[in-house]
């Protein structure tokens, strides 16, 4: 278990949350409104995004690529919605929420398996 946070992963699992936190600030802005590219400064936006990433070392462990994809883009788009919905209290609808976390799940994903992809298995 412990080999499975060396630093590679602890630095990955870092950077995944803080770009897809940049990607969904830009996706926001985008498609709501360009002063919600502010969202990119709020501190706790990136504490919760890395926190969801944190499971991404234990389902890259539990799942081939294609399986970490579906599930980690699942876990991720899906935490992170309930957790703005729920604690943030974003009004938007449900499908909003989703569709732009889903730029975060993606975007941290990538990110994750760009700086662990020789490193995990």
């Amino acid at each position: 278990m412990m080999e499975m946070f060396n630093t590679r992963v602890f630095v990955a699992v870092i950077a995944a949350g803080v770009m897809g936190t940049l990607f969904n600030a830009a996706a926001v802005a985008i498609a709501v409104s360009p002063d919600r590219l502010a969202l990119a400064l709020v501190p706790g936006r990136y504490f919760v995004a890395i926190a969801l990433c944190l499971a991404l070392p234990l389902l890259s462990r539990l799942f081939g690529r294609l399986w970490f994809f579906i599930f980690g883009v699942l876990w991720l788009a899906v935490a992170a919605s309930v957790v703005a919905k729920m604690f943030f209290g974003v009004g938007a609808p449900w499908s909003m929420v989703l569709g732009l976390n889903l730029v975060y799940a993606i975007a941290a994903i990538i990110t994750y398996h760009l700086i662990t992809a020789n490193s995990e298995k």
